[in-house]
């Protein structure tokens, strides 16, 4: 049969080639996965790219058997969960048996509930057995109730087992949860849960059970619930047991009644409210009448309020006005009032009258103020004016005026008559957006107010309401306040609003304020509004104030609304300041009137004893100076000590003075600090001219620390391209070559062209570690044509767990490395270092690297680390094909085939059927043999380097001259194998071999041997 028939029958569904002569024939690609070419003439065939095997299915029977073999029951069943849901029908025999050997039912309990969903009905029966056998009865139950919800088939064994709980309520839960899908089992659970002795949890079981009970059982779970004592665990069930079947509600409203705590009968009502229907409402509404007191807020109405059809509300009203405690009648009234029709408003308004309590009565009544037609307003406004407190009825009356102005005469008159005045004056404002005559009377009451305290604020909450006809007064009220503070205040809030005409009162009133801060920041609030005829005032009542601060805040706000005139009098006041720094800060706000005066702030400034102080400020003057004055502001800054607060000066002066950069520059060369001067180069580096960049350069050179070195060199590179090859003298002088290959990376924005060399500086840096770190940060910046010279930079590392890092790193860009980076964490040391690799690499595992993953995984000696790396490598698993779900569906048969000189590098045929085949001088390194049948075969002169043979059947094998160096042999079964002129094979190998049952021999290999 040629290749072409073998493929089109193959296509075709074919799957048995028993003795099939395919001899050096090509079957990359092919799918042989369960086909059976057992006898088969294979010899010579390319078989390296042949699927051989569904390796999904045989990773997840690997990573099983890897977890089974952890003794560690956490480890084990942490792993066994994360595998659970990828695991094929054919697997989950061995996983339930894995997790039935769990001893630890916590443990155990887990295991079950994660592979429950996944069981199918012939194993459900083996699951629910490990369940009973749980003696905790917790675990046992949660187990249970998983089980439960997977298949009809095994309910009788569950129920069976939910039967044999002692705990009351794990029995009853266990039930329940059964019931959803056995509903026969409801009454037997609604008995348990009547059994259950702690009246909490047999009230959560009822209440658990409500949702589920058929109506037949309503009037027994009712019963069973009423029995319950505690009246808020009573009320609770019965809101459950009510939503179910609104044919019980009269009897649950009557075991609601019984509830002799009232807050937690309103409560019970509450929730019924919010799950009947409008048409049983009415009755909810009878038993909230019944709540005659108790604590605020317990009366249901508000929530029946929201739902209560016009016909009910009627009969709500009443139900409110017979609540005894008046601050929950208030309340129910006050909800009830946004839904009532306009012909019960007057009986709400009469209701609301009754109530006893001022404050309740008033609240009550602001609330039906917005709903009330005309007719009722006077009513209304009778009632207010019948509050007691003046407070309630100020701010009742001020509801009542916001809704028609026909009341607003009465309502003036009431609010006329209140006594106290603050009470009266706010009473008034508020009727000032109705009616704006009452402002001069609102006026006249808050100048009457005391304390003085409430008069300020009173008339500051006025002032942006006055008409300009009342400002002259309200001025005079203010100006009269004492103490002078609190007039303060008041000033400031009329200010906006005062006329020109007033502006002098304003200010001789403020010139009275004692306490200067309180004046300096009424006379700022004041400057804006100021005529000229009154600035020369206002210069006189600053000159007066002593606290030079304040002075110089109150100087600066003036400055730029005085006329020439006056600025020598400003000018004189900002002199008498003694605080230079407040002095030259008045000098430069006075300049942008005044620039004559900006050498005197230049003198000013370079008085100033604090070093510090002295640099900000003319930093602060700089971009103010005229051309004459800068080289006398560059003396004063060459004078400043320490050379660090000079440079900032220095570069602020340079916007205007460019020819000062390189002074710059000088200064920042003789900072000793070199961080402080790394810090200086870097504001000055944007700042700089072409013709300086190169010997900011060599101030950058000079910096010793390699660190503040680089951070000003990239600083500078980034400014022009033109610095850029200087820029690259300097880094290549780093001597820190981690350093230097960070300044590298960094310019390699501006300079492509240096990435090759940062790549070469880091192939030198010594130390492994630094080195991959190197590697590491630069791969991401790398282009396609490096990306070969760094593969071969992180080769030269020799310590595997820094290289197979950086290989990991270098992934990104070039996923083919991939095999590599997992060949160099399969062999790092210490094992934990190894497992951390893995972990990292899992993700990024392509599913054809998978085995390859699991067999290192496999070789973890530590069982912690084995089952975290198998937990991050589960995540990857999948079953592509769940059609093939058995060895002999996900293997190729080839029992007894003849595949010499066959190329089968790095096949995976684990669990495969070779026995007797004839694999002389066979090319099969790195290939999975792991669980492979190889018993008679013939593996003479066969190259197995590398190879996965663990748990292998050599049983009878001949592998005489193979090569088998790094081949992993653990595990298998070489009971009279034949080895002999083997590489790889060391003495104490050889030792173990023979005493395992291996036979070695001397003579020569020969090509017939088998």
């Amino acid at each position: 049969m040629d290749v072409e028939e073998f493929l089109s029958r193959l296509d075709a569904g074919e799957n048995n080639f028993s003795g099939v002569d395919l001899s050096g024939a090509i079957l990359s690609e092919v799918d042989l996965s369960g086909i059976n070419l057992s006898g088969a003439n294979l010899s010579g065939a390319d078989l390296k790219s042949t699927i051989l095997s569904n390796t999904d299915w045989i990773n997840l029977k690997e990573a099983l058997a890897t977890i089974r073999e952890i003794q560690d029951e956490s480890n084990r069943a942490h792993a066994l969960i994360a595998l659970a849901d990828k695991l094929p029908p054919d697997l989950l025999s061995e996983a339930l048996t894995s997790a039935r050997e769990i001893q630890d039912e916590y443990l155990c309990a887990d295991a079950l509930i994660a592979l429950a969903r996944k069981l199918p009905p012939d194993l459900l029966s083996e699951a629910l057995a490990t369940a009973r056998e749980i003696q905790d009865e917790y675990f046992r139950t949660s187990t249970l109730i998983e089980l439960a919800e997977k298949l009809p088939s095994v309910l009788s064994e569950a129920l069976a087992a939910a039967r044999e709980i002692q705990d009351e309520y794990f029995r009853a839960s266990t039930l329940i949860a059964l019931a959803e899908k056995l509903p026969s089992v409801l009454s037997e659970a609604l008995a348990a849960a009547r059994e259950i002795q702690d009246e909490y949890f047999r009230a959560d079981a009822l209440r658990e059970l409500a949702q589920k009970l058929p109506p037949d059982l309503l009037s027994e779970a009712l019963a069973a619930v009423r029995e319950i004592q505690p009246e808020y665990l009573r009320a609770d069930a019965l809101i459950a047991l009510v939503e179910k079947l609104p044919s019980v509600l009269s009897e649950a409203l009557a075991a609601i009644r019984e509830i002799q705590d009232e807050y937690l009968h309103a409560d019970a009502l509450r929730e019924l409210v919010q799950k009947l229907p409008p048409d049983l409402l009415g009755e909810v509404l009878a038993a909230a009448t019944e709540i005659r007191g108790g604590y605020p807020h317990t009366n249901p109405l508000r929530e029946l309020a929201e739902k209560l059809p016009p016909d009910l509300l009627s009969e709500a009203l009443a139900a409110a006005r017979e609540i005894q405690d008046e601050s929950n009648r208030a309340h129910a009234l006050r909800e009830l009032a946004e839904k009532l029709p306009p012909d019960l408003l007057s009986e709400a308004l009469t209701a609301t009258r009754e109530i006893q309590s001022e404050y309740h009565r008033a609240s009550t009544l602001r609330a039906l103020a917005q709903k009330l037609p005309p007719d009722l307003l006077s009513e209304a406004l009778a009632a207010a004016r019948e509050i007691q407190d003046e407070s309630n009825r100020a701010s009742t009356l001020r509801e009542l005026a916001e809704k028609l102005p026909s009341v607003l005469p009465e309502a003036l008159a009431a609010v006329r008559k209140i006594r106290h005045k603050s009470n009266r004056a706010y009473g008034l404002i508020a009727l000032a957006e109705k009616l704006p005559s009452v402002l001069p009377e609102a006026l006249a009451a808050a100048t009457e107010i005391e304390p003085e305290y409430h008069r300020a604020s009173t008339l500051r909450e006025l002032a942006e309401k006055l008409p300009p006809d009342l400002l002259s007064e309200a001025l005079t009220a203010i100006s009269e306040i004492q103490p002078k503070s609190n007039r303060a205040h008041a000033l400031i809030a009329l200010a906006e609003k005062l006329p020109p005409d007033l502006l002098s009162e304003a200010l001789a009133a403020i010139r009275e304020i004692q306490d200067e801060s309180n004046r300096a920041h009424a006379l700022i609030a004041l400057a804006e509004k100021l005529p000229p005829d009154l600035l020369s005032e206002a210069l006189a009542a600053i000159r007066e104030i002593q606290d030079e601060s304040n002075r110089a805040h109150a100087l600066i706000a003036l400055a730029q609304k005085l006329p020439p005139d006056l600025l020598s009098e400003a000018l004189a006041a900002t002199r008498e300041i003694q605080s230079k720094s407040n002095r030259v800060h008045a000098l430069i706000a006075l300049a942008q009137k005044l620039p004559s005066v900006l050498p005197e702030a230049l003198a000013a400034a370079t008085e100033i004893q604090d070093e510090s102080n002295r640099a900000s400020t003319l930093r602060e003057l700089a971009e103010k100076l005229p051309p004459d004055l800068l080289s006398e502001a560059l003396a004063a800054i060459r004078e400043i000590q320490p050379k660090s607060n000079r440079v900032h000066a220095l570069i602020a002066l340079a916007q205007k003075l460019p020819s000062v950069l390189p002074e710059a520059l000088a200064a920042i060369r003789e900072i000793h600090h070199e961080y402080h001067r790394d810090n200086a180069l870097r504001e000055l580096a944007e700042k700089l001219p072409p013709d300086l960049l190169s010997e900011a350069l060599a101030v950058i050179r000079e910096i010793h620390y390699e660190s503040n070195r680089t951070n000003a060199l990239i600083a500078l590179a980034k400014k022009l391209p033109s610095v850029l090859p200087e820029a690259l003298a300097a880094v290549r002088k780093i001597r820190d070559k981690s350093n230097r290959i960070y300044a590298l990376r960094e310019l390699a924005d501006k300079l492509p062209s240096v990435l090759p060399e940062a790549l070469a500086t880091a192939r030198e840096i010594h130390d492994e570690s630094y080195r991959a770190d190197a590697l590491k940060e630069l791969a991401e910046k790398l282009p396609p044509d490096l990306l070969s010279e760094a593969l071969t930079a992180i080769r030269e590392i020799h310590d595997e767990s820094y290289r197979a890092d950086a290989l990991i790193a270098l992934a990104e860009k070039l996923p083919s490395v991939l095999p590599e980076a997992l060949a160099a964490a399969t062999v790092i040391r210490p094992e934990s270092y190894r497992a951390d690799a893995l972990r990292d690499l899992a993700q990024k595992l392509p599913p054809d690297l998978l085995s390859e993953a699991l067999a290192a995984i496999r070789e973890i000696q530590s069982e912690s680390n084995r089952a975290h790396a198998l937990i991050a490598l589960a995540e990857k698993m999948s079953l592509h094909n769940p059609s093939l779900s058995n060895v002999s569906a996900n293997c190729v048969n080839l029992n007894h085939s003849t595949l010499t000189e066959a190329k089968l590098n790095q096949s995976d045929l684990r669990y495969g059927n070779l026995k007797g085949a004839n694999l002389n001088k066979a090319n099969l390194s790195r290939a999975f043999l792991n669980h492979a049948d190889l018993s008679n075969t013939m593996l003479a002169q066969s190259n197995l380097s590398g190879t996965n043979l663990r748990n292998a059947n050599l049983r009878n094998a001949n592998l005489i001259g193979s090569n088998l160096q790094d081949a992993n042999l653990s595990g298998a079964n070489v009971e009279k194998a034949r080895f002999g002129n083997n590489q790889g094979i060391s003495k104490q190998i050889k030792e173990d071999l023979i005493q395992r049952g291996a036979i070695f021999v001397g003579e020569p290999p020969t090509e017939d041997w088998g």
